[in-house]
């Protein structure tokens, strides 16, 4: 392998380096939540594979087209994407996202919002006495900037504010997240990937207008490989598999399959080193401008099971 190579890889896998210190805990806890539904069909990996709007949570450098090649035959030559998603998470939880994404070269500019949030959950006190509900409202604003810097390495970020609200608590900061990818020419097929998310400031959670206990954002750094093959005019498939480590959290690992034909594509994965919900499955569909991805996440408890939906539609500007 080419010298160059080995400085290509050494650059993304050095976003992999021990952080000085993640926090005891943290909050905010939905910027744990993988948005996209291909990557959590297949165990939530993807670090590596994911491109375009899907990139955009858990490797930003994702959004830059993979040759840097992205145009269009509309006006400003921009191809874009928009995907939505929505996820019912274990009976009590919802997520609605959506990104946009205008890629037109080697660049693209991305923009994102989510939001997490829960039906009512009865509140009582030590002794078991009901005093009333209280729900959970999480929000994230955040744009998103990618570029190919040569012909096989893509690096890209993030910046928002996030806020989280539980019962009339509430708290919020601003976040910033980093990836790199290396998709070597002299190998194709094989992807590296690693990203570091939600590193940003510290908060407190405000309650009935006084100061309470500080925060911290939930810093989480992840890298993996992928390879990805067309063996025919139709058929496709993929590998993926990632280590993780969230604050508070031990490392996991996550791994995941895809075998497509023509329009259809199925998915399956683990993850391993959590608590719930090890293996998980989905599938896709793509007809012309749109694709349909959904997620299955059993919990394997009596929490209920986790469920995703994502359409995506790519047009021009």
């Amino acid at each position: 392998m080419r010298l160059s190579a080995f400085r290509h890889a050494s650059f993304v896998l050095l976003i992999l380096a021990p952080l000085p210190a993640f926090a005891a805990e943290s909050g905010f806890a939905f910027l744990r939540v993988p948005v996209s539904a291909r990557s959590v069909g297949m165990g939530e990996s993807g670090v590596a594979l994911l491109n375009g709007a899907d990139a955009f949570f858990l490797n930003p450098a994702g959004l830059a087209a993979p040759g840097g090649d992205a145009t269009s035959p509309a006006q400003w030559k921009i191809a874009s994407e928009a995907a939505v998603t929505h996820h019912e998470a274990f009976s009590v939880f919802h997520q609605d996202a959506g990104v946009l994404n205008l890629a037109r070269g080697r660049e693209a500019l991305a923009i994102q919002f989510q939001t997490f949030y829960s039906g009512d959950v009865e509140q009582r006190d030590e002794v078991g006495n009901l005093l009333g509900d209280f729900g959970l409202v999480d929000l994230a604003l955040q744009l998103g900037y990618a570029r190919l810097v040569s012909s096989d390495v893509r690096v890209g970020g993030t910046v928002g504010y996030v806020k989280e609200r539980i019962a009339n608590s509430t708290a919020s900061t601003w976040a910033v997240s980093a990836g790199g990818d290396w998709s070597p020419v002299s190998l194709p097929g094989l992807h590296v990937g690693a990203s570091v998310r939600q590193l940003g400031g510290n908060s407190h959670f405000d309650v009935d207008g006084a100061e309470g206990a500080p925060v911290s954002l939930p810093v989480t750094v992840q890298g993996g490989f992928a390879y990805t093959s067309h063996p025919g005019s139709s058929a496709r498939w993929a590998v993926a598999t990632d280590v993780r480590k969230a604050a508070d959290e031990d490392w996991t690992e996550h791994a995941g399959v895809e075998v497509g034909w023509s329009a259809l594509a199925l998915r399956a994965g683990g993850r391993f080193g959590t608590d719930v919900g090890h293996f998980t499955a989905g599938l896709g569909v793509n007809s012309g401008r749109f694709t349909f991805d959904y997620a299955f996440l059993p919990s394997g408890e009596d929490l209920g099971d986790s469920h995703r939906l994502e359409l995506r539609i790519r047009f021009g500007l």
